[in-house]
């Protein structure tokens, strides 16, 4: 189990990076417009561009900020283990 204490966790969490497809300028609505050709939705098979953007926008780089950033390592103590956890967030 001491390989346990050789592992880092890592965990990065996105989000759109306006809250709207509408929010978007009109050379990235264009360019949203042509990805979600390729996308579907996990609701609605006939979904529009702006449904979309608001389902999937955050795992698109182009499209997405990184909010939250955490890592974790596993520490012995007493016995046991413990989980260390430092997480990074800004808006």
């Amino acid at each position: 189990m001491h390989y346990l204490k050789q592992i880092l966790f890592i965990d990065i969490e996105t989000a759109p990076v306006v809250p709207e497809f509408n929010s978007l300028s009109e050379a990235m609505q264009v360019h949203w417009a042509k990805k979600a050709q390729y996308l579907k939705s996990s609701t609605d098979p006939d979904a529009s561009p702006a449904m979309l953007f608001e389902e999937k926008a955050g795992i698109f780089s182009e499209f997405s900020k990184v909010v939250c950033i955490s890592i974790g390592r596993l520490v012995e103590k007493d016995n046991g283990w413990k989980l260390g956890l430092k997480s990074f967030t800004e808006h």
